[in-house]
């Protein structure tokens, strides 16, 4: 048998490399991964020694008496010291990139959107989307459901242009069949950090075969999935069908509740009136789960301009420590009699300075908003524009 193994250029090494992977617990795979990956690399192993020992219960056996021999120590279960992380301090709640992602997409973990047809859910999800990748992150979109050509139709209503879609940091995979968590893994190794996009959870169950009314079948997507996400603390977004009875009060997405009970939050998106790039529309985004707190019960969002476009806007103040500090800013360029430097604005606002400059260059890079830049020589002035200012001017009431 040694001389099989070593005809088939086997060594215990590689036969145990799984297992000491699995036992070393690396932040960044999953036991879904692991799964697959002993199990990819025994199918190996064993197609390699086929010739040299053609009997199945000799050949199973050599490849046991290696592993046995390869003392591979056995797992154990990782304890973490809760008192020491309450004594650093416990970690804020901290959002996905992007003016709308605040006070709605947790930057670690999943978070859910449900709704029936036609009611916004993508079109959110990809101004989601869109705004991470705005704001220099990466995203990674699988679609089972829309194709290329409805994509990035929905991209351009909402503002995209070429450059904001560039492959590099972008990777759109329409229909890529039954989820492979390894090749999932190698392509965020590659674009680390980056947002995920899944449309939507009855394609990808049925791409896997599993029923979605059943709890025990749903959690076989829904669990790697979640654990995925926090692993690599990476925001990941995942769209969702209802039943047709169900409303911003029902709670549950269609079929099993384990859906909800995997992800970190969880929104019902509810149409309040019809939009289209021919009609300007509302919707309301409902709270379903917060597992970390810090989500407002309600959004309310315009969609559309009813002229070929589907811009995007708060119908509520952002009462975010962000939107609070983006709503000082408009309002100081706003009552100023011409255009500002960053040293004047810094003046003129209550906070951080370095967290008052970030945001003056964000809002005037977000076309939605009523900042704009002035270039005056080698530096840069900031104003107010009356006609992009379509702020919410009233609170939100819980």
């Amino acid at each position: 048998m040694a001389q099989a193994l070593e005809h088939a250029d086997i060594d215990r090494e590689t036969l145990a490399g799984p297992a000491r992977d699995r036992q070393a617990g690396r932040k960044r795979t999953t036991e879904a991964q692991n799964r697959q990956r002993v199990a990819s690399v025994m199918e190996d192993i064993d197609a390699a020694l086929v010739e040299s020992i053609p009997d199945d219960t000799e050949r199973l056996g050599a490849i046991d008496a290696v592993l046995v021999g390869a003392d591979v120590p056995a797992t154990r279960y990782k304890p973490v010291d809760l008192g020491a992380l309450m004594r650093d301090g416990v970690p804020p709640v901290e959002f996905a990139p992007g003016p709308l992602a605040r006070g709605l997409v947790y930057a670690s973990g999943v978070t859910g959107f449900t709704a029936h047809p036609e009611s916004g859910k993508t079109t959110i999800v990809q101004r989601l989307a869109l705004d991470a990748l705005r704001a220099g992150g990466h995203v990674i979109y699988l679609d089972f459901e829309q194709g290329e050509a409805e994509t990035v139709r929905r991209f351009s209503a909402l503002g995209a242009v070429p450059a904001d879609l560039d492959p590099a940091r972008f990777v759109y995979l329409p229909f890529p069949g039954p989820v492979d968590w390894i090749a999932l893994g190698a392509l965020w190794d590659d674009h680390p950090g980056a947002m995920g996009v899944f449309d939507s959870t009855r394609g990808i169950l049925r791409t896997l075969g599993l029923d979605e009314d059943r709890a025990s079948e749903v959690g076989q997507f829904m669990d790697p999935l979640v654990e995925f996400a926090l692993t690599r603390e990476v925001p990941c977004l995942l769209i969702d069908h209802v039943a047709k009875a169900a409303t911003d009060s029902t709670g549950y997405a269609r079929g099993s509740g384990d859906k909800l009970a995997a992800v970190q939050a969880q929104w019902f998106v509810k149409r309040v009136r019809p939009f289209s790039e021919t009609e300007a529309g509302e919707v309301e985004l409902h709270r379903w789960k917060a597992r970390s707190g810090g989500l407002p019960r309600v959004h309310r969002l315009g969609i559309g301009d009813g002229e070929g476009r589907l811009p995007i806007t708060r119908l509520d103040a952002d009462l975010s420590a962000e939107g609070k500090i983006d709503t000082a800013i408009i309002k100081f360029l706003r009552d100023h009699d011409e255009s500002a430097s960053l040293a004047v604005v810094e003046k003129g606002i209550e906070g951080r300075a370095d967290t008052i400059r970030d945001r003056v260059k964000a809002l005037a890079q977000d076309e939605s908003r009523p900042v704009i830049a002035v270039p005056a020589g080698q530096f840069t002035r900031y104003a107010y524009d009356a006609d992009l200012d379509h702020e919410p001017t009233a609170p939100l009431a819980f």
